[in-house]
């Protein structure tokens, strides 16, 4: 059954890449609503499933992205009304703040490939069973989350202890990217090279590395997570 996909894109470079890939293959229809450009958001009704991609902007940043608050506000209500939802990054802080954690600068950035390590607890969730004990993701984030009330913790890290979560099996949040295609790595390198410190979690944009492996790992573990959420039903 083909459902109706809203995907939220909140900076020109940072869109579904692998996520429009899944969709298009199984006939699903997706809106992409470029908030960015103040675009109207999508009213609750229109979609099945709703997808938060990742941005430069932090959630606390209202006065200067006022859209976020109205943003905040369609997450909370799609998760009330149990719409199946996936955030990524950004996308992850902004499911997290519209359930009343905190989100808040992390101790350490994260940029490049870094490993995440799966939770005890993961094992109890639909989503966690299929995440394995470790996994190299691509990461680009500064800030972080608490985990919200109702949520388990999927995925860790040694630089920044929560890196995925779940609500039941209808919500899904990612701190990292497993959905970059090659170009989207290198449009952050290109257009975020302000992130890049002397850290010890920071990896400058070598973009002759040979990830196809890492990404095609990631895009199958993608797509697994991906079919359990389309398949919830209300």
């Amino acid at each position: 059954m083909s459902l109706q996909i809203a995907i939220l894109q909140h900076i020109e470079f940072e869109g579904p890449a692998a996520i429009q890939l899944w969709a298009e293959n199984h006939c699903h229809i997706v809106s992409i609503y470029k908030v960015y450009q103040n675009e109207k958001l999508p009213e609750l009704h229109s979609f099945d499933m709703l997808i938060v991609m990742g941005g430069s902007m932090g959630v606390y940043d209202e006065e200067i992205y006022p859209w976020l608050k109205e943003e905040k506000k369609l997450i909370k209500n799609a998760i009330a009304e149990k719409k199946k939802i996936l955030g990524i990054c950004l996308g992850a802080q902004l499911i997290a703040s519209a359930l009343d954690a905190n989100v808040y600068k992390a101790e350490n950035k994260e940029i490049g490939w870094w490993a995440v390590n799966k939770t005890a607890e993961a094992n109890t969730n639909e989503f966690g069973v299929l995440f394995p004990s470790e996994q190299t993701v691509f990461q680009w984030h500064g800030d972080t989350f608490d985990i919200p009330k109702g949520g388990t913790l999927l995925m860790t890290s040694q630089a920044c202890r929560n890196q995925a979560f779940a609500i039941s099996n209808y919500v899904l949040a990612l701190q990292y990217h497993i959905e970059v295609l090659p170009h989207s790595i290198q449009a952050l390198y290109e257009n975020c090279g302000k992130d890049l410190c002397a850290s010890q979690y920071t990896q400058s944009g070598d973009l002759q590395n040979n990830y196809k492996d890492k990404l095609a790992y990631n895009h199958q573990l993608l797509n697994n997570l991906l079919n359990i959420l389309s398949k919830k039903t209300n």
